[in-house]
């Protein structure tokens, strides 16, 4: 029983982990540059950003992966590893309530 709870707690830890990588990595792959911004119209992206991420009809600041990969490569396998956690434990946490 106890072996269940510290995993259980383990996954609440990384489901919570989850929703903000999710978000950052989506950020990164749609952002787009004053460049990028200017050709699809108003809204436009002040040109001391990096880039921009078109949120319910305003940009807000972001990053590019071409400036930022390590930060990108990070989150996004961060959030794969996270995720596979959770998937993998679920299994284990199967087995044993099946065992007992």
């Amino acid at each position: 029983m106890r072996k269940r709870t510290l995993l259980n707690l383990m996954q609440i830890i990384a489901a919570i982990c989850l929703f903000p990588l999710f978000f950052t990595v989506i950020s990164f792959m749609v952002a787009e540059t004053p460049e990028q911004a200017r050709l699809n119209g108003p809204p436009f992206i002040p040109d001391s950003w990096e880039a921009g991420v078109m949120n319910h009809g305003e940009y807000y600041q972001w990053y590019t992966i071409s400036n930022h990969p390590f930060v990108f490569l990070f989150c996004l396998m961060a959030f794969v590893f996270l995720y596979l956690f959770i998937v993998i434990s679920a299994i284990i946490c199967t087995k044993i309530e099946k065992d007992n």
